[in-house]
């Protein structure tokens, strides 16, 4: 795919999930150097951010996690998530291929943000890869960090 056929895959699929009910609303925004900035609310109805950098061929879950200590033993733990998706002993269709895709966390004042680098893979892959982990950290952090769930995005304690 080139790269405006990539932007262009990207929103429409993105568009899609917004009609399927998915995810709720978007809205994009032109970011600066060519970047793509989508919006839209997801799981327990929070807004998220998507960024497509066109040349470094990467999606960002912008500011994904908000409120996190660094250093801190949820950064620690995010950090080891993000490090096991690649892991060969997850299901083939758990686990990041890594000819394809390379997944990495970042704490940047305390804000938590996950990076899918395109490297021999399309943007089908990367955009439904990235899905998978995000719905799957929330899941993990449900399992156990229901405290930051509560704390940061409403969740009910019980």
């Amino acid at each position: 795919m080139s790269v405006d056929v990539e932007t262009a895959y990207l929103r429409d699929r993105i568009q899609r999930y917004v009609q399927r009910g998915t995810f709720a609303g978007m809205r994009e925004i032109e970011g600066r150097s060519g970047v793509s900035c989508f919006c839209f609310q997801w799981l327990l109805g929070a807004e998220f951010r998507l960024d497509w950098f066109r040349q470094k061929r990467e999606l960002v879950f912008v500011n994904l996690l908000p409120a996190v200590a660094y250093p801190g033993f949820l950064d620690k733990e995010l950090r080891q998530f993000a490090a096991g998706k690649a892991d060969a002993s997850l299901p083939e269709h758990r686990r990041l291929d890594p000819r394809f895709v390379r997944l990495r966390y970042a704490n940047k004042v305390g804000n938590g943000s996950f990076y899918l680098t395109l490297l021999e893979g399309d943007m089908e892959y990367a955009l439904r890869s990235g899905l998978m982990v995000v719905n799957d950290l929330f899941a993990w952090l449900n399992l156990y960090h229901i405290d930051y769930l509560h704390q940061n995005f409403g969740v009910p304690e019980e």
